[in-house]
């Protein structure tokens, strides 16, 4: 469903996409959308995150954890929700 928000927003798609966007796809499509090396290499740092968690639990619940946590790091909050679980433990 990421996907089909992300549809609604690019401008070189001819469909409808999704008409259920957030503020935040916009956002992220701004900030990624121009920049596919960057893009790249995001997605490949969250994977990589969350693969790391996997083995302790639910990543998704971790995740949800920590919600309170401020983005401090351009790679968004998923990424500095799991730098500072790391870091606690």
């Amino acid at each position: 469903m990421k996907l089909g928000n992300f549809l609604s927003i690019d401008p070189e798609y001819e469909g409808v996409g999704l008409s259920r966007g957030s503020k935040l796809d916009q956002e992220v499509w701004d900030e990624l959308a121009g920049d596919l090396e960057r893009l790249r290499k995001v997605a490949e740092a969250i994977r990589q995150s969350v693969r790391s968690v996997i083995g302790e639990g639910s990543a998704a619940y971790k995740v949800r954890r920590w919600e309170g946590v401020e983005e401090e790091f351009p790679e968004g909050r998923i990424l500095t929700i799991l730098h500072v679980r790391r870091e606690r433990n």
